[in-house]
């Protein structure tokens, strides 16, 4: 078994948004697409509930988001 992390992709943000709603920029969803490749078919995908995490591996396939030290 293997462990890769990965950080977030870059997001799209403003003063009026906090960081813990940011989503993913154009570049970051590129970013995201591109990280398919290296990551293997049948990773289990885990993320924090924040849009930009969870949409860094939403193109590898479903997400499942972590919450108070769980998986959901």
């Amino acid at each position: 078994m293997k462990l890769i992390l990965v950080r977030r992709a870059m997001p799209a943000f403003g003063p009026d948004v906090p960081a813990a709603a940011w989503e993913l920029s154009s570049e970051g969803w590129s970013n995201a697409r591109a990280l398919t490749r290296v990551l293997p078919l049948d990773a289990l995908l885990i993320a924090s509930q924040e849009p930009k995490a969870r949409q860094t591996l939403e193109p590898a396939g479903p997400v499942h988001t972590a919450m108070n030290g769980s998986t959901k």
